[in-house]
């Protein structure tokens, strides 16, 4: 049954990431194409449109991604790391830096590196949200028997 399901959460997110958002980002595209042809005070209002159209995207993208986070299976946990951090950063979101030990890539089962991907995307989406960080450091690595996944931010902090 949870096969099932996380086969029917993976359909769900490709048919979100390549159907929805390539659509929202072709009528981004074709808002872009008429702007010389308009008025300077319709252009900026098809701007925010378009604006606005491509953080839907974006939203959609990782939504698509918490779904099932087909770049996982894909790239690997490194890989799928180094995507959040191009997308994060396409919004003109903090720097990010992401350290992998590469010990571990190899060998990680695929259902941990889908919840260690999980947990930064989370910890990640929470810095965005509430901290006003400039800076986030993803780093996983060796630890003893384990493993650790850290992630540190220069934001704000919980206030009290």
């Amino acid at each position: 049954m949870l096969d099932a399901v996380e086969r029917e959460h993976k359909r769900f997110a490709s048919d979100l990431h390549d159907g929805v958002c390539q659509e929202l980002a072709g009528i981004a595209m074709m808002l872009d194409a008429i702007l010389p042809r308009v008025a300077a005070d319709a252009a900026t209002e098809i701007r925010s449109v378009s604006d606005h159209i491509r953080r839907v995207t974006l939203d959609a993208r990782r939504l698509a991604l918490g779904l099932a986070p087909i770049a996982v299976e894909r790239a690997g946990l490194a890989g799928a790391l180094a995507l959040l951090r191009l997308d994060v950063e396409t919004l003109r979101g903090p720097a990010i830096v992401v350290t992998v030990d590469e010990r571990i890539v190899r060998a990680l089962p695929l259902d941990m590196a889908v919840n260690l991907y999980r947990i930064a995307q989370e910890a990640t989406a929470n810095a965005l949200r509430h901290s006003s960080a400039s800076h986030i450091d993803i780093s996983v690595e060796v630890c003893g028997e384990g493993l650790l996944l850290a992630i540190q931010d220069d934001g704000c902090g919980i206030r009290e």
